[in-house]
């Protein structure tokens, strides 16, 4: 009993100084695996993850059962008192269909609950220090209940995944279109404004682009432009800086407009490279759809 208390009284320090104020701890309604609404107030509680996991499993080995997931709250003082929320929470789950078996816990202030509803069970414990109540629970029979913020922030990221998957893979195939059109565009005389050679950090070490700004006139309307060479990418410094050294501020180029969009024109034809964008915009939405698929599945 003595290393189970001061086990305890360590993880339960934390919520009896404090109970809120970790950035990361937020207002939680319900126990997120038996999937019932709790007692009002309360907030999720993150730290001491190894602690609580603990003291659970122990509290469920001492019945006879094996924890699997773990679900952890922390009402602040001033939320009732643990009779008041411990009752409340009981009536929740008993209209949910859960048998709901209370026991003493192992030191005076402990309650333990054995909640089960046809194949899932879980243990709970109880517990109030210093004003603060505390609940720690584990399944130990059954599959998790549907979690609702599961499902969002799925949706969110599928959603947020598929529209950037779609949006680099359009920016791809653009680039490439207008790669091939650039071919047979119209030109016209256009001046340097400047040229210069950017640094962009990438795996492995930085990486660099020549970056350009040019104007020219279409049928007496004054454009600017700023693209290169369609697909240019970053790349190593020695192509950069010669690129930027062919195009020299206030030297006078030729420059290739799209005679549909004559704000569209490069001053070098045909396409080097992947669209930079494009292919970010491929690996973040790849990304966040594996991301979301593993939410899915592990739960």
């Amino acid at each position: 009993m003595t290393a189970k208390f001061f086990a305890f009284a360590i993880i339960a320090l934390g919520v009896a100084i404090c109970p809120a104020a970790k950035a990361k701890d937020r207002a939680f309604d319900h126990d997120w695996r038996t999937g019932v609404t709790v007692g009002p107030g309360a907030m999720t509680w993150t730290d001491n993850q190894a602690q609580k996991e603990a003291l659970i499993k122990e509290t469920a080995a001492a019945r006879g059962k094996t924890c699997s997931h773990y679900a952890f709250l922390a009402w602040p003082p001033g939320s009732g008192g643990t009779l008041v929320l411990m009752d409340a929470t009981r009536k929740n789950y008993e209209a949910a269909g859960y048998t709901v078996v209370q026991q003493p816990g192992g030191i005076p202030t402990e309650t333990i609950w054995t909640v089960g509803k046809e194949e899932r069970e879980a243990v709970i414990l109880w517990d109030a220090v210093s004003g603060s109540t505390i609940y720690l629970s584990c399944l130990t029979a059954g599959e998790p209940a549907p979690s609702g913020e599961k499902f969002l922030y799925v949706g969110i990221l599928s959603t947020l995944g598929l529209a950037a998957l779609i949006g680099g893979l359009w920016l791809i195939r653009r680039v490439r279109a207008l790669g091939a059109t650039s071919m047979s565009w119209p030109s016209v005389p256009g001046v340097m404004k400047s040229s210069s050679v950017e640094a962009y950090r990438a795996p492995g070490g930085s990486q660099y682009i020549a970056k350009v700004a040019y104007d020219y006139t279409v049928d007496g309307s004054a454009y600017h432009g700023d693209v290169l060479r369609f697909g240019n990418h970053a790349g190593a410094l020695a192509a950069a800086e010669a690129d930027a050294a062919k195009y020299q501020a206030g030297m006078p180029v030729e420059v290739r407009y799209d005679p549909a969009k004559p704000h569209t024109a490069t001053l070098e034809t045909g396409q080097s490279g992947w669209s930079l964008w494009g292919l970010v915009l491929t690996i973040i939405g790849a990304g966040m759809i594996v991301l979301a698929i593993g939410i899915h599945i592990v739960g």
